[in-house]
């Protein structure tokens, strides 16, 4: 894939934003009111904007059912095992200083390796992982890679975008927080689809030579706004 400068820009973007937003702490913003509302905009748009830009680096890809193991295989080196082992040390951590009262978790948690794998394959947010994109993105991954090999027309492409867009809506109404995999999966896939979609229609994101780009990615951030938010 040849390089691509506004893609470089948009990586940086959503990786500063990403820091940026986690450093409005409770305290900081206890003390300064105001930066609430920075921070609500921040919240809306760059965790959707890696999953778009994820999506459409995807989309300029080949897809080929007989290379779904392969494909498969690469994420789980890629993205699984990481997430699996940061888990492991960040999950140990909080057990030793949840037992040394150093934070207080409202439920025990065990390092059983049952337990423990149990937690992390449904993500039990009260260990305060904050690896869950990394988790949801491998599924999204291997889901969408999967049905895109059987898609090769732009009308069944849009179709299926629907579809999504319907199942997310519908999820992000009706589940709970105790269904955090599931949500946060059919939530997160219509941004990755968008990118998709635009990296299968639109080969080079260039936003002064492509205006519709630009007026796509406007309209876009609008509908993540009132999703996300």
């Amino acid at each position: 894939m040849q390089h691509n400068e506004d893609l470089d820009f948009l990586k940086g973007i959503g990786i500063f934003f990403v820091v940026l937003g986690h450093c409005f702490t409770t305290s900081l913003i206890t003390k300064y009111s105001n930066l609430v509302m920075l921070k609500d905009i921040i919240y809306t748009f760059h965790m959707p904007l890696f999953f778009i830009v994820s999506g459409y680096i995807q989309g300029l890809r080949p897809y080929n059912i007989n290379k779904l193991k392969k494909f498969s295989f690469h994420q789980i080196r890629r993205l699984l095992i990481p997430y699996f082992a940061w888990s492991i040390i960040l999950y140990t951590f909080y057990f030793f200083l949840n037992n040394l009262n150093v934070i207080s978790i409202p439920e025990d948690i065990s390092l059983n390796p049952i337990y423990l794998f149990s937690d992390i394959l449904t993500y039990n947010v009260r260990t305060g992982n904050a690896l869950w994109f990394v988790y949801i993105l491998f599924i999204i991954y291997i889901v969408s890679y999967f049905i895109h090999s059987f898609i090769d027309k732009k009308a069944t492409n849009i179709f299926f975008i629907i579809i999504v867009l319907c199942l997310g809506f519908s999820a992000n109404i009706y589940l709970t927080d105790e269904m955090f995999v599931l949500k946060r999966f059919l939530v997160m896939w219509i941004y990755y689809e968008i990118g998709t979609f635009i990296g299968i229609n639109i080969k080079d994101i260039n936003f002064k030579a492509n205006k519709v780009l630009s007026i796509i990615l406007l309209g876009l951030y609008a509908f993540v706004f009132i999703l996300y938010i």
